[in-house]
């Protein structure tokens, strides 16, 4: 560890992590752009596929915070979220979305479903996730966030060593009525009581945009005793 630690203090290590933190920046705001010049097509065929299946489901997150406050994407956003309430989740939606261009890339799960689930997708190159939302474990209902396990290195050694990821609870205070609010040319679904959850995630000042926003960690509850079990599809 000390060997590590005086490495992590040369020149040379600083020069590599200045390149390395400049070419994820690059990445990132190539990947943003691509959203905002390729996103309404993907917003416009999931819309399409949940009419069809009559499936209620709603945009969330920073595609949220686009919808209400830009009337679409935000200039900091590289993908699409959305919500659904795990009631709402049939297994027939999976192959429906891949009839329509949606590539099923991996699923999280906590007890078989039961407890906590997040499906990913990826279609002309832009990552596609939904969180599905869950009854009130403590006071507000919930969706689940998976990361890597504290003191591992990656997410496949986190799988290795504890046979899943770290599970954490993003609540939120979300209800099941919606409506539709304009995103560009289209008519997308939000939250009836959008507004409650956007300042929860962001602040009461989130129809100010701000550089480098970041959501608020006050209602993100860590969940230790529970592993998200990850499964890919690629």
């Amino acid at each position: 560890m000390k060997i590590k630690s005086i490495l992590k203090k040369t020149f040379t290590y600083k020069l590599y992590r200045a390149y390395i933190d400049t070419k994820h920046k690059r990445q990132f705001e190539k990947d943003c752009a691509h959203l905002r010049e390729c996103g309404m097509e993907v917003l416009s065929k999931f819309d399409a596929c949940m009419k069809e299946l009559n499936i209620p489901y709603s945009l969330a997150f920073g595609t949220l915070l686009g919808a209400v406050r830009e009337h679409g994407f935000i200039k900091h956003d590289d993908d699409i979220d959305y919500t659904m309430w795990i009631d709402d989740y049939r297994p027939e939606m999976i192959d429906a979305l891949e009839k329509y261009g949606f590539k099923h890339i991996h699923s999280f799960s906590v007890d078989g479903d039961s407890l906590g689930k997040e499906d990913t997708f990826l279609i002309n190159d832009i990552l596609v996730d939904i969180f599905y939302v869950f009854p009130p474990v403590d006071k507000l209902p919930y969706c689940c966030w998976f990361v890597d396990q504290p003191g591992c290195r990656s997410r496949k050694q986190s799988i290795n060593r504890y046979g899943g990821l770290f599970t954490r609870r993003i609540e939120i205070p979300i209800d099941k009525s919606y409506s539709r609010v304009p995103f560009g040319n289209l008519l997308l679904p939000v939250p009836a009581n959008y507004s409650n959850i956007l300042r929860c995630r962001y602040g009461e000042d989130y129809m100010i945009p701000k550089p480098g926003c970041k959501s608020l960690t006050d209602f993100i509850v860590d969940w230790p005793e529970k592993i998200g079990v990850f499964k890919s599809f690629m």
